[in-house]
């Protein structure tokens, strides 16, 4: 039985975070090349296990196509009902009851994408309607979930897009193709990236050594180790010049030529010359800019908005943003303003109305104006939320609410947000979960647990895999 990788990525350890330091590249930063490590195409990522409602497995299945470039995926079709179920080697589909409507009798199954689904006969696939119904005939070698009317396929070795009739819009010739993050679609022919419009024209020509995805109707593209941009007319608006960009944000982007950093407008005019040493991408018009050592913070026009002195900072989350003075750490405003005072040794999670610091050994919480919410008293939080955080006293987690009184008694080895409402739990190397009021829904006896999704959640025992719903109830797989 496959296990989800995709489910791991959804799982959070309630331990603390730590900020980037001063003198890297901020954690998000977009990487400058493209690569199938960096942003995954269509073609990777493949294998997934599913359950209804009920707690059924519905067998293994690839991965929902990721939208290019975002955290987005192409939406599964709830609204069917039908989930990809295993039985005696075949593949059907069920219905939330568990009940066969498809009777298994395919290779591979995927589920409901804009109301057909990817299925495998022998070694090519096709679709079929929720009647089970051959709306595609197997042809393909690889197929995807339709997005906006549009799939991407691979026919030998090369990938194009079909209509939900079955037709080439864009005939197999690429490398590699993204879904899309707008109305362009990235594709990769070569060693060489361009972009296709939806009707499969080149808008341009795969000729750019790496791309970035179109942010503001323009699209960081590189040259010869240099970048310009384009737009989605395919024009090349500004000239590979830039040794490192940023996309656009607030109507400019920020570009490093040589060692130093400037801003641009959309025409390429400079907006501010280069003479930082970083900056960072603008998010609500405000942009982290170092200068020597220090941290500040400036506007779209290049304006120094908080004068650098900060030893370090994460950048604003909302209206505050974490900042280290020596070896404390507090926050500022918009305006420069410290809203509070350098005091601690770390900040941890932060958040509008709540965040973690720590101070000598110990952690607390202090609330959005920098008052202590919950004296420094744990020796470790974790995930920090309004109505619950996860603490550890000594060697064993907990919970608390915001005021700090605790819900549930540190007694476990480990704490992990499994969402809806559940956390798992360790005792030694077994795995249980509990409810957001501390009720045992699962005692610590199975060796792995994945997150919760529509109710239900993956459990294994040795080889034995299974489910556990909110009741928890378990429900075995016999496959």
């Amino acid at each position: 039985m496959k296990r989800s990788i995709a489910f791991f990525a959804g799982l959070m350890m309630l331990g603390t975070l730590s900020p980037a330091t001063a003198t890297s590249n901020p954690a998000q930063k977009k990487p400058l090349v493209r690569s199938p490590q960096q942003q995954m195409p269509v073609g990777e990522n493949r294998a997934k296990t599913l359950q209804n409602k009920q707690g059924k497995a519905l067998g293994a299945t690839p991965a929902q196509p990721m939208e290019r470039g975002t955290s987005k995926l192409a939406q599964i079709d709830e609204s069917i009902g039908l989930f990809p179920s295993f039985e005696d080697g075949k593949y059907g589909y069920t219905n939330e009851a568990g009940e066969w409507v498809i009777k298994p009798q395919f290779d591979e199954a995927w589920e409901f994408y804009e109301g057909l689904a990817p299925v495998k006969v022998g070694r090519l696939w096709g679709y079929i309607d929720p009647s089970g119904n051959f709306v595609i005939e197997p042809q393909l070698d690889e197929t995807w979930g339709f997005y906006d009317g549009i799939a991407i396929v691979r026919a030998g070795y090369q990938w194009g897009l079909i209509d939900r009739a079955g037709n080439f819009i864009v005939e197999p010739q690429f490398d590699e193709i993204w879904y899309p993050s707008g109305e362009l679609i990235t594709v990769k022919k070569a060693y060489q990236w361009g972009f296709i419009d939806r009707a499969g024209n080149v808008v341009v020509e795969p000729e750019y050594e790496a791309v970035w995805d179109f942010s503001e109707g323009l699209a960081g593209v590189r040259r010869d180790y240099k970048w310009g941009f384009v737009d989605t007319t395919g024009n090349l608006v500004i000239e590979p010049q830039f040794d490192e960009i940023w996309s656009f944000s607030s109507g400019v982007a920020p570009v490093r030529t040589g060692a130093k950093w400037g801003i641009i407008d959309r025409a390429g005019r400079t907006v501010a010359a280069p003479q930082f040493d970083e900056i960072w991408s603008f998010t609500n018009g405000v942009s982290p800019v170092r200068i020597g050592a220090k941290w500040g913070f400036i506007d779209t026009a290049g304006n120094i908005v908080v004068e650098p002195q900060f030893d370090e900072t994460w950048g604003f989350s909302g209206s505050v943003a974490p900042v280290r003075v020596g070896s404390k750490w507090g926050a500022v405003d918009r305006s420069g303003r410290l809203t509070i005072e350098p005091q601690f040794d770390e900040i941890g999670y932060v958040s509008e109305e709540l965040s973690s610091i720590r101070m000598g050994s110990k952690w607390g919480l202090i609330d959005s104006s920098g008052r202590i919410a919950v004296e420094p008293q744990f020796d470790e939080i974790g995930y920090v939320s309004e109505e619950l955080s996860s603490i550890r006293m000594g060697s064993k987690w907990g919970l608390i609410d915001s005021s700090g009184r605790i819900t549930v008694e540190p007694q476990f080895d480990a704490v992990w947000y499994l969402l809806e409402g559940i956390a798992s739990i360790q005792v030694g190397d077994k795995w249980g979960a509990i409810d957001m009021a501390g009720r045992i829904l699962a005692e610590p006896q199975f060796d792995e647990i994945w997150y919760f999704s529509e109710d239900v959640a993956q459990v294994r025992i040795g080889e034995r895999w299974g489910y556990l719903n909110r009741s928890g109830e378990l429900t075995w797989d016999e496959n």
